[in-house]
């Protein structure tokens, strides 16, 4: 019995260290959680490549995470910098364009889509649409400005990500036994959790946010052959367009052909239909399908939420952050009820 309070303030004592340690840590880490955060969740959806590698290399992890990393950089971060850096330099030119130069061009088109009689019971109608199509599009340009212009700083969270991510796929054993060991919960259900989030995280990057950068891409392509300026600024808004049910990529294509109208390439402005009908939609009939019907399903518009949320709170990097915390919330608040329920884990 005398014994028991000696316990109960050694067990104090630690837990109010580790507290205040813990607390420091979380100040000392906190430039670079974000940037761990992505290496963690980047670790997971290459793990089969790492395991694989491992293999490969006879049990050299060191060899297999390095090799990781290096593929990794090369098929997605330099491809993803190259992207945002063309997106940032259309940007700034579409904003340059909207904010220097007359429009007459796109109003002239506009008479011409125009019915005569309209045009004679409001001669300046053609005016006032143009006035509201400025108003737009520096809207748009405004608000997706300051998303892109902190992609100079996310260079540096990447890099941060790069070193962290080639650490856990190192020592990913280690620390897998290092959560179940501290874990309040039972190994099984400690299992059941990690295998959930790992599903989870890959549905949402092969789901979802996969086929939507697919359709920005291909949309992309298209703006650049049929002549729409700043292609890849409106190929980035379709990819968010891509995860708006029903409309899709419609939101940003359609208003491109208006364009095309009236600035007077019907061409090209047929052109764009007949690609925006095949290759998106051939994405959406085949690709689709099979990668948004594997693992957790998000839907389409709290997918969009997330992204845009994310992008609020996490800046650039939100964009694969806000879907996979959601994703991760969701996943725990299911295992949560099987566990509390004690239904049996598969």
């Amino acid at each position: 019995m005398q014994n028991k309070p000696i316990i109960n303030a050694q067990e104090i004592f630690f837990i109010t260290l580790i507290a205040i340690v813990g607390i420091i840590s979380f100040f000392v880490f906190g430039p670079y959680l974000y940037s761990i955060l992505l290496a963690l969740i980047i670790a997971i959806a290459v793990e089969p490549l790492y395991n694989h590698l491992v293999k490969l290399f006879r049990q050299k992890t060191t060899l297999a995470a390095l090799v990781s990393v290096i593929l990794v950089i090369f098929i997605v971060a330099i491809p993803v910098g190259f992207f945002g850096w063309k997106i940032v330099e259309g940007a700034q030119n579409l904003y340059t364009s909207i904010a220097n130069q007359p429009t007459s061009e796109i109003v002239r088109g506009i008479n011409n889509l125009i019915p005569n009689f309209v045009t004679r019971m409001n001669p300046h109608i053609a005016e006032s649409i143009d006035v509201y199509i400025q108003q737009a599009l520096s809207f748009v340009v405004q608000n997706i400005g300051p998303v892109f212009s902190g992609l100079v700083v996310a260079l540096a969270d990447v890099l941060v990500a790069l070193f962290s991510l080639f650490f856990i796929l190192k020592h990913k054993t280690k620390l897998v036994a290092l959560v179940k060991r501290i874990s309040p919960i039972p190994d099984p259900y400690d299992e059941m959790v990690i295998r959930r989030v790992r599903e989870s995280i890959n549905s949402v990057l092969r789901g979802n946010l996969t086929v939507s950068i697919l359709q920005g891409i291909i949309c992309s392509v298209g703006f650049t052959l049929f002549g729409v300026p700043n292609p890849m600024v409106w190929g980035a808004l379709a990819a968010l367009a891509a995860l708006v049910p029903t409309f899709g990529t419609s939101i940003v294509t359609i208003p491109s052909i208006i364009y095309l109208f009236a600035t007077g390439n019907p061409t090209s402005a047929f052109g764009l239909i007949i690609w925006s009908a095949i290759a998106v939609g051939l994405i959406d009939n085949t690709l689709a399908p099979i990668l948004i019907d594997k693992g957790l399903k998000l839907h389409p518009i709290i997918t969009l939420l997330a992204i845009l949320g994310g992008v609020a709170f996490f800046g650039p990097l939100g964009f694969i952050l806000g879907p996979v915390v959601v994703a991760l919330f969701v996943t725990l608040l299911e295992t949560y009820a099987q566990i509390h329920k004690k239904e049996p884990f598969l």
